[in-house]
């Protein structure tokens, strides 16, 4: 299936598949959002959506994504748009090597406790932070110094907890999207007593 979308005066035209996360509002949210710098990691790379804006606009991005599909994926959509990505099957940050200005994660945030295959696009297990948590907790590892991370939350989950727990952050509000039942927000991570570069 071939799906486009139009970003920030960009054309973006993407091949999906059914086992990889398809480009959705959360999607587009953190591609608003998102301010990349030199270089760019972005962990769950799915479709290759987020990936291919930042090459496009210019930094140098490492995408990668536990699910191998995702992996050939970005690769194919990236060529398919006529930028450079490196794409790697990755656990999160277990494949990743070096340092990032930008690092960007849109990762499954609902709470639930689904078995269902495919739920991985969007079980975020019983608190929603499953797979953030992890996340949150490495992330300083790989940035440089005044380094930024985009990420999506929700407002199903407790994200004030998720702020007290990881003090050595800073979540600052850069976008959000409401629906009937749920609202969807973009933080912007930095490293505590840190300066934007």
């Amino acid at each position: 299936m071939e799906y486009g979308m139009k970003v920030r005066n960009h054309s973006i035209e993407l091949e999906t598949m059914e086992t990889v996360y398809r480009p959705a509002e959360d999607t587009r949210l953190l591609m608003e959002c998102i301010e990349p710098g030199r270089t760019t990691l972005e962990i769950g790379c799915g479709t290759g959506a987020v990936s291919i804006l930042c090459a496009m606009e210019g930094s140098l991005v490492t995408a990668v994504d536990i699910n191998p599909d995702a992996v050939s994926l970005t690769e194919r959509n990236a060529r398919r748009n006529s930028v450079r990505v490196n794409p790697l099957v990755s656990d999160l940050f277990g494949s990743v090597s070096g340092r990032y200005d930008t690092i960007a994660f849109n990762p499954p945030y609902l709470p639930a406790m689904d078995s269902i295959p495919g739920s991985e696009q969007w079980n975020g297990g019983k608190d929603g932070f499953m797979v953030t948590r992890p996340f949150l907790e490495r992330v300083p590892d790989f940035l440089v110094p005044g380094g930024n991370v985009f990420i999506i939350l929700s407002s199903l989950t407790d994200v004030d907890s998720l702020v007290r727990e990881f003090r050595n952050l800073e979540f600052a509000l850069a976008g959000e999207i409401a629906f009937e039942f749920e609202r969807v927000y973009c933080y912007r991570l930095l490293e505590a007593g840190t300066k934007l570069r």
